[in-house]
């Protein structure tokens, strides 16, 4: 017993799980955390734990581990909130936080904590705060960093509008969110988050400074290009939305709704920079996509059943790894979940509309293969 209680297996583990491994090496007999049966241990043999505060005050006690660190855990928010400490500034509408760092380490309530500084895009300001996660920090900051350059430089939409002849002024009237106006600014919103991409994260004001001088450049060209791939993608998805409507039989009622769903998806608020302006392209395709199926659908409702059936298999597999599924903002999302978002919407493209061409190659075995490497 005492080899056992001085093994190192008990400082690299929980102790069940090195108390077995410590067994193992000195005897020779497999066993594992869980062939122990800790409720045939006597009451007074069993570890008592106290929770102390910082002062060595005792704030609980018990021989209940998980309870106690369920009760007494340190509320996160309220230590990112106090490690951001003077960082933290709210509704700003330019650049007024002098050179912001890439982490800050702190200790709050005798816990270490290390976080990101991020600017968080509130709409018409931004609030600079600290998060836990620092590739998700490093998105949101991106976020942040876009509103105040949309803030600080010409809009582009009034001209790009206005160069666009009736039908595709017409074609972004459509939108149910906000029309037109709000497509105009998701445009201008994602065109400046090509560009952020092709500098260094902006981190002070000099690099903001000149973020805002380069993008006022460039931004009428790029807006006015991806302003029209978004007007060429809303095509097919009008086409699409009208066929639908037509289609009232109960036979295809399952069908028709999963169209529905799809257009909704890929046309909330927003439909450009959740995609980014490289992903317009794709938008168009799936688009095409749909257009295509609604005008096969009254043709074989059973086969385009039969296909919705092997996609609503792939996407449960994905529900069920994938966290933040059904990933509405890609551009937002971990790059694990933004290609889990892909494989499906093209595996919709293989199954529905073999004639148009996939971006990767995609079936329910690569699908099944990839959530396997998710771990």
């Amino acid at each position: 017993m005492p080899a056992v209680l001085e093994a190192p297996e008990l400082h690299d583990a929980s102790l069940l799980d090195g108390v077995a491994a410590a067994v193992r090496r000195i005897t020779g007999v497999r066993i594992t955390a869980d062939d122990w049966d800790l409720s045939r241990v006597p009451l007074h043999l069993l570890p008592r734990y106290r929770v102390l505060d910082e002062r060595g005050r005792a704030l609980g006690e018990g021989r209940d581990l998980a309870e106690l660190q369920r009760a007494h855990a340190p509320d996160r928010a309220a230590m990112l909130a106090r490690a951001a400490g003077d960082l933290a500034v709210t509704g700003a509408t330019s650049w007024a936080f002098g050179a912001i760092p890439e982490a800050v380490e702190r200790v709050v309530g005798g816990v270490p904590v290390r976080a990101t500084p991020a600017l968080l895009d509130r709409g018409d300001a931004v609030d600079l705060t600290v998060l836990p996660d620092a590739d998700d920090a490093a998105r949101r900051h991106l976020r942040g960093v876009r509103r105040l350059v949309a803030l600080a430089v010409p809009h582009p939409g009034p001209r790009g509008h206005a160069a666009l002849d009736m039908r595709a002024r017409l074609i972004l009237g459509r939108s149910p969110h906000g029309g037109a106006q709000a497509l105009l600014d998701d445009v201008r919103d994602a065109c400046i988050d090509l560009l952020l991409a092709e500098a260094p994260p902006v981190r002070d004001a000099v690099g903001f400074d000149a973020a805002v001088a380069r993008i006022t450049l460039a931004l009428p060209k790029t807006y006015a290009a991806a302003l029209a791939q978004l007007v060429a993608a809303l095509e097919p998805a009008w086409e699409a939305d009208r066929a639908v409507a037509g289609l009232t039989s109960a036979v295809v009622a399952e069908s028709v709704r999963d169209i529905r769903a799809e257009l909704d998806r890929m046309l909330a608020p927003q439909p450009v920079s959740r995609i980014g302006v490289s992903g317009l392209v794709d938008l168009r395709r799936r688009m095409a996509a749909l257009a295509w199926r609604v005008g096969k659908l009254p043709d074989d409702p059973g086969a385009d059943a039969l296909r919705l059936a092997e996609v609503r298999r792939a996407e449960a597999l994905l529900a069920a790894h994938v966290p933040g599924w059904p990933v509405a903002d890609p551009m937002l999302a971990d790059p694990r979940a933004r290609s889990a978002r892909q494989l499906l919407d093209e595996y919709r493209i293989r199954l529905f509309a073999q004639h148009i061409r996939t971006t990767v190659p995609v079936s329910a075995q690569r699908i099944e293969r990839f959530v396997a490497g998710l771990g």
